[in-house]
């Protein structure tokens, strides 16, 4: 089996990654780690294609991003990741990116689960394809799990419903809009601010024509932000954004 860090993924950032002050927007991260992973599955032959032939699917459960040195501008990025450890049902895979100087530009962990698309049911007990290994053990971000705690109070900020943009081939809402909903939450005063950690915990799939209550909370220095399922009252998603 090759060394997965053996690849490198490039990746061109464009005008559109940033907001009007000139700060990345903290759902870019997700989006280039998105790229990496699912070119990566491609070279594996376990892309999202290939899977859903095979009625299996990835689907993200959680992640965490820690931004070391935020891009400034339209810079080239380069991202490598690699599968660390599979624990319950949990796979995890780590990602790190640098610029063209070599300097770590944000690093990340991201835990999936795999499922069954007929049942649309988590499989507790599979056997991982050779290509993918046990797991090297080697985390860029050592506290990184699949979930978090949460805030102690939210406030109601909006309603919003899902539209055809925000669907993907599962089905459901792709996991890197989640985190689009949570930025247009936070204030004109917080987008300002360099991101320096996002975390994300996906807890229900929002599917078409789902209204979805957006909750916005504080504890410590994070702001989080909530989705709440309007059909059954159950949560959806949790962000938690920290600010350098």
């Amino acid at each position: 089996m090759e060394n997965e860090r053996n690849f490198e993924y490039h990746i061109q950032l464009v005008g559109n990654d940033f907001n009007e002050d000139g700060v990345i927007k903290p759902y870019v991260y997700q989006n280039m780690i998105q790229y990496a992973a699912e070119c990566h599955l491609k070279k594996l032959r376990l892309d999202t294609d290939v899977m859903a032939a095979r009625q299996l699917a990835w689907v993200l459960a959680g992640m965490t991003i820690e931004a070391e040195h935020p891009p400034a501008g339209c810079v080239r990025v380069a991202g490598q990741t690699w599968h660390s450890e599979t624990k319950g049902p949990y796979f995890r895979r780590e990602f790190i990116f640098f610029d063209d100087a070599g300097q770590v530009v944000f690093r990340g962990a991201s835990f999936s689960v795999l499922i069954d698309l007929c049942k649309r049911s988590v499989l507790r007990k599979f056997t991982l394809p050779a290509a993918l290994g046990n797991g090297n053990g080697e985390f860029v971000i050592a506290q990184a799990k699949p979930n978090f705690r949460e805030a102690e109070a939210y406030d109601f900020r909006e309603r919003r419903k899902v539209r055809n943009s925000d669907m993907d081939l599962l089905g459901h809402v792709n996991n890197t809009r989640y985190c689009e909903f949570a930025y247009d939450a936070l204030s004109r005063e917080e987008k300002s601010r360099a991101v320096k950690g996002v975390a994300v915990n996906f807890a229900g799939e929002l599917q078409s024509d789902e209204t979805v209550g957006i909750y916005k909370g504080i504890r410590g220095d994070a702001v989080y932000i909530k989705g709440v399922r309007e059909s059954d009252g159950k949560k959806s998603f949790d962000v938690a954004f920290t600010f350098a």
